[in-house]
């Protein structure tokens, strides 16, 4: 289908975060969902970074992979991943309650980094894969506070196990960096990578008519 444009704003999404799709679809792209099936495993001696850019491109290959033979889909392939890394230590999503009540303790009065990596692949070309790194510091919580939060569910499909855009943005204090990024997709550099590869034009788009 081409490039994205005014008329044309479909691109396939690489990821089942319902965060990631609204982000796009408030800036005028119309994504399709098709969900990576790349293993989420650190390779030994992997640092955070070079461990979310890898994930973040071999979700866009695995997904290019997958479509190979759809003509009717988009050229356009988006994947990510974010992490959260307090010294050193990378906090996913969490496993159970107890993982996430720990998570958001050792996070509690504390600053941690949100690290998100986004590719962008064209349909039979190279992947391009860049990661964007956001300061986060968290106010001291309480356990009972991290306990109530818990259970409301937020926390467990998210990485770190806190919602900025949620219930968890109480207790962040102040970022430094971008704030979709934390939220799942770093929208701005997103936009000027795939404008830079020549892949979006008309930008931003009109009303329709």
């Amino acid at each position: 289908m081409g490039n994205i444009d005014q008329n044309q704003r479909k691109f396939i999404l690489a990821s089942g975060s319902p965060r990631r799709k609204e982000l796009t679809a408030a800036i005028g792209l119309e994504p399709i969902v098709i969900k990576s099936d790349a293993e989420e495993v650190r390779a030994a001696g992997e640092s955070a970074l070079d461990y979310t850019i890898r994930l973040a491109r071999d979700k866009a290959l695995a997904v290019s992979d997958a479509v190979a033979s759809r003509d009717d889909l988009p050229d356009w392939i988006l994947a990510a991943d974010t992490i959260v890394v307090l010294d050193g230590d990378i906090l996913e999503k969490p496993a159970d309650r107890d993982d996430a009540i720990e998570m958001l303790r050792a996070l509690s009065g504390s600053t941690h980094e949100v690290i998100t990596s986004y590719c962008w692949l064209r349909r039979g070309q190279e992947p391009i894969a860049r990661a964007v790194t956001t300061e986060v510091i968290f106010r001291e919580l309480d356990l009972t506070t991290i306990e109530r939060y818990v259970d409301t569910g937020e926390p467990m499909d998210k990485a770190g196990a806190y919602g900025i855009q949620g219930l968890g943005g109480v207790f962040v204090e102040s970022i430094k960096g971008s704030f979709t990024a934390v939220v799942g997709l770093p929208i701005a550099a997103v936009v000027d990578t795939l404008r830079a590869a020549g892949g979006l034009s008309d930008f931003p788009f009109l009303p329709d008519a």
